[in-house]
């Protein structure tokens, strides 16, 4: 279950998602199962994010960050991943 908190500061604001990963590098975010559908997290950072069972349709992942995420059963229908990283990411 997606950490409520978390998913409402990603889905608000890019830049401010960045600077709490930034200060907070311990935290290992917890979106799994959350709906991120025709979202715009154009260069967000989601590396050790834990998106499992995310429905991710449509969504907007260019320059994103998605280095050792867990992505399993995720659905990546029609999502944009241009210059995405995705070293390590499951």
């Amino acid at each position: 279950m997606a950490n409520e908190e978390q998913l409402a500061l990603l889905r608000r604001d890019v830049v401010a998602w960045n600077q709490w990963r930034q200060e907070h590098p311990e935290v290992r975010p917890d979106p799994c199962g959350a709906n991120l559908s025709e979202e715009n997290l154009h260069r967000a950072n989601l590396s050790n994010t834990n998106l499992s069972h995310a429905n991710l349709f449509g969504i907007d992942l260019t320059a994103a960050n998605l280095s050792h995420a867990n992505l399993s059963t995720a659905d990546f229908s029609d999502v944009n991943l241009s210059h995405a990283t995705l070293f390590g990411s499951r």
